[in-house]
């Protein structure tokens, strides 16, 4: 997750006292952001531009209730706010009391995907108008010489709404925020790893942080396997971290205490995958596939597989098993010139394994090469 002192998508806004020995002045209201995106790897930049932050004191219900926190407009990159980075919006005196809600005025929100041209202009719903609402729950208590921190996580997921396959259609805007107090909560944080011997960082792997009762917080590795949760409020969590290719990992019981950090690492192993597959000149019959693990002398049925030449099903033979290789008879051979491809679906019986039982994961049409000349 990202922060920054106020900005859209993941929001961390922090509330803190300013450091005063009396306890009857004003507190210090400090407001910040974070991220917690959905898929990274397809994002380029996700930005809001924000030209007023509003925030409501409990029981003040004569006129106006929401005192306006001054600011100057700011484009925020949310994008650029993860696993634990902030930036402070907003840093004021404020009346002493409890706050519970938080109102942002949003003038727009801007999406731009890796390998598509077009940004993706969103109208805000309300933002800009009646601004966007944050509950603040437990309500946030600011004294003064006492620190008190607000913070707002913007959820990139859920916030923006692919419309159509690929986002052919755009994006829907619906901004999704959650209000933490942080006085009260902490900090999880941790890395990612696969089993190998040199336990090599997993970028891009999704980590979901829930309790019972609550939808999972969401978020991603960076390059390093690193990842982390700011604004968590106390109490135990579970936890999980997938990744394509991996076998998921779960962790239970995870204790969050307020103003602390709790470690929390995980290894995901690696599932035997395809890697490549080749038709020798000499036998123009058999598809020769290699994948990434050796795999158990356990023999699907051909119908698990489904190969094509110059886009026209060719049947499968026969099927062996050794090491990491399998090879498939076709029940003609290919010719020089053939575009082959060869896809498998994982079966219910006997299906490719390792000898510990990792099931080699469907696979749609791939390229095979091919040698015949």
């Amino acid at each position: 997750m990202k922060k920054l002192l106020f900005a859209i998508f993941a929001a961390a806004i922090l509330i803190s006292g300013c450091d005063k020995t009396e306890t009857g002045g004003p507190g210090r209201l400090s407001v910040k952001i974070t991220d917690d995106p959905f898929d990274i790897s397809s994002v380029e930049s996700a930005t809001v531009t924000i030209s007023k932050i509003e925030i409501r004191q409990t029981g003040a219900d004569e006129g106006n209730p929401f005192i306006e926190l001054l600011m100057d407009p700011v484009t925020i990159n949310i994008f650029e706010l993860r696993n634990g980075i902030t930036q402070e919006l907003v840093n004021l005196e404020v009346p002493k009391g409890d706050y519970d809600l938080v109102r942002l005025y949003v003038d727009e929100a801007n999406l731009k995907l890796k390998d598509i041209n077009e940004q993706f202009n969103l109208k805000v719903p309300s933002g800009e108008q009646t601004g966007i609402k944050v509950f603040i729950s437990p309500v946030i208590h600011v004294e003064g010489g006492i620190s008190a921190e607000l913070l707002l996580d913007f959820d990139l997921s859920k916030s923006f709404v692919m419309r159509g396959h690929n986002a052919q259609n755009g994006f829907i805007f619906k901004p999704c925020i959650r209000a933490t107090n942080n006085s009260t909560a902490g900090r999880i944080e941790g890395f990612v790893k696969d089993n190998s011997p040199e336990k090599i960082g997993i970028e891009n792997a999704k980590v979901s942080l829930q309790t019972d009762a609550a939808e999972p917080v969401i978020t991603f590795t960076d390059a390093s396997g690193h990842y982390a949760f700011i604004g968590v409020p106390a109490g135990t969590y579970s936890m999980s971290a997938t990744r394509e290719n991996y076998v998921d990992a779960n962790i239970e019981g995870v204790v969050v205490v307020p103003g602390n950090k709790t470690a929390r690492d995980f290894v995901l192993v690696g599932l035997p995958v395809y890697v490549s597959s080749v038709i020798e000149n000499a036998t123009p019959a058999i598809i020769e596939m290699t994948y990434s693990l050796t795999l158990a002398d356990i023999v699907p049925d051909v119908s698990a597989f489904e190969v094509t030449v110059a886009t026209v099903a060719r049947t499968v033979s026969s099927v062996a098993v050794s090491g990491k290789i399998v090879r498939l008879t076709l029940s003609s051979a290919v010719v020089k010139g053939d575009a082959v491809t060869v896809a498998y679906t994982k079966p219910a019986i006997k299906p490719l394994q390792t000898p510990d039982g990792l099931q080699v994961p469907t696979f749609t049409s791939q390229n095979v090469t091919n040698k015949v000349n």
